[in-house]
Order: structure tokens, then C-alpha cells, then sequence
């Protein structure tokens, strides 16, 4: 029970947090970090796949719903969440997966786990940023929104997720 209130305490933060900072982070019109996708990165290896789509559909809906994004973060953050136990598997391996407990640096190791969050992010962001552009002759301009995002978001990610690991030692 614990655990659960500190899963709707987490993603409560989280959306506020994206909400109300980063989606107001705007440096050079080309970094726009993406951190409220914590929430399903860190959710546990054995969650079962039909309630972790619910649970990015609910975070992506929320985060448009506060925002006016008109339904992309949902639509985003429910494929991201589609695709995480394939991503977990490739990154991680079975061994690790089939052992359960929350995806961190302590669980899957260092490489690994930016390796993971890092095609956790890129998915996010590269269907994000085409859909919102949706025109080829911004290509260049959005790949860079891609990258430069992607990397903020990576690197705010892991520091988050390093802080919570280290308040809970």
C-alpha cells in the first residue's frame, strides 16, 4: 500500500513539476525537457503491460489536459509505455527482468540504465516533435529539437532519479 501512495505522490510531482517548470524551459526555442516520462521509465520491471499503457495514457492526458496540448503528450506517452518492456529486454536483458523490482542504476547498472533511459527519451521526443511539427521542410530545426531535448531531458532524468536513490539510502 505504501508503495502505491508513493507512486501517485511521484506522479503528481512529476506533472506538476512538467506542468509548471520544465514545459516553461524554452532555451533557444530548441530545448524543451520532457521529465514527467520518469514516472513510466521507473515504474516496476513487472508491472503488467495492459496497466502500464493505461498509466501513460493517464500521464500523457493529464500533462495535455493542464497544458492544451490537444491529446500528443497521450498519444506519445502511451506508445512510450507500449514499448518499454521490449526496450527493458534489450537493454537490460531477461535475467534482470524476470528478477522484477524498479529499473534504476543500482538494478540494471550504470551503462545499462542511461542506455535504457536514453531510448526511453529518444522515443518519446522523435515521434513528439515530428508529429508537432508535421512539415519536412522543418527537418533540420526539429532533428535538433530532437537532440537537444532529448539530452536535457536524459541528463535532468538521471539526476532525478539519482536524488531519489539517494533520499531513500
Amino acid at each position: 500500500m505504501l508503495q502505491i501512495v508513493e507512486y501517485i505522490i511521484s506522479f503528481i510531482v512529476l506533472i506538476l513539476t512538467q506542468v509548471f517548470i520544465f514545459d516553461n524551459v524554452n532555451i533557444f526555442g530548441m530545448v524543451t525537457p520532457y521529465i514527467y516520462i520518469m514516472f513510466i521509465i521507473v515504474l516496476p520491471m513487472q508491472i503488467g503491460h495492459t496497466l502500464l499503457i493505461i498509466l501513460g495514457f493517464v500521464s500523457g492526458g493529464v500533462v495535455d489536459l493542464l497544458t492544451g496540448s490537444g491529446g500528443l503528450s497521450a498519444m506519445v506517452a502511451t506508445w512510450v509505455a507500449f514499448i518499454r518492456p521490449a526496450l527493458l529486454h534489450i537493454t537490460a536483458g531477461r535475467d534482470i527482468v524476470s528478477e522484477g523490482g524498479i529499473p534504476s542504476v543500482v538494478r540494471m547498472g550504470g551503462a545499462k540504465f542511461i542506455f535504457y533511459l536514453s531510448m526511453m527519451v529518444f522515443a518519446y521526443n522523435i515521434p513528439l516533435f515530428i508529429l508537432e511539427t508535421m512539415n519536412i521542410k522543418y527537418i533540420a530545426v526539429t532533428s535538433l529539437r530532437i537532440l537537444f531535448s532529448s539530452v536535457f531531458s536524459i541528463i535532468t532524468i538521471y539526476l532525478a532519479h539519482y536524488l531519489m536513490l539517494m533520499r531513500r539510502k
